[in-house]
Order: C-alpha cells, then structure tokens, then sequence
C-alpha cells in the first residue's frame, strides 16, 4: 500500500475506535457508568467490592448504598436539585441523564439486596 493510503487507514481506525472508547455507558449498566464517571474516587461501594480511590478521608464521600433513598431522591442530589443536611453534592455530575439513572436504579438495587 502507498504511504498516504496507509496513514488514511490508521487515521480512520483510530477515529473509530475514539468513537467507540468514548460512547456513553450504556444505560442499563449502573456500575459501569458508576466507574466511568469516577464516582469511585469518593465512594466506596462494599456489594460490589468498589474501594474510594481518595487520599485523604476529609474528602471521602460515604460508603454507598447506605442511603435509605430511592433512586429519583438520588438522582435529585446528584444533580444538586435537592440538598442533603443543607449541603449539595460535592461534585457536578458530567455524565448522562440516562447514565445517572443506571447508577441510581443499581444502587437502590444493590440497597435491596443486603
């Protein structure tokens, strides 16, 4: 193959892998979307053997799902609609819609099953 060809080949291929390496979680995969939105650096979730990767404990958020909440209420102070003891959540969620409510409905679901 000519040279041009061959950098045109590696330059579409590594378009499409991009794509396909930065597509959303799919929306049913609550502890995949979880990881991927870096709620692990905070949170540690024990069910599922997720550690908080934080270095300091003045930073940790709580272990979940220990939160008696459902996964509208979570969904709510996630997105810092509602406050929790007056205080929002720490940080902005730059995820989905579709992938805060994944993680809502696995987290109440990993709640349930306790």
């Amino acid at each position: 193959m000519p040279p041009r060809t061959t950098k045109v080949l590696v330059g579409a291929a590594a378009a499409v892998l991009f794509v396909l390496l930065s597509a959303p979680v799919a929306a049913g995969d609550g502890q995949a979307a979880f990881t991927a939105q870096k709620c692990n650096m905070c949170h540690s979730v024990p069910q599922a053997e997720i550690v908080a990767k934080v270095k300091s404990e003045t930073m940790k958020g709580p272990d979940l799902p220990n939160a008696d909440r459902d996964a509208a209420w979570i969904q709510e102070f996630v997105s810092r609609k509602v406050q929790l003891d007056g205080k929002d959540h720490k940080k902005e969620f730059k995820g989905t819609e579709e992938e805060l409510a994944a993680i809502a409905a696995w987290l109440v679901e990993l709640k349930n099953t306790k």
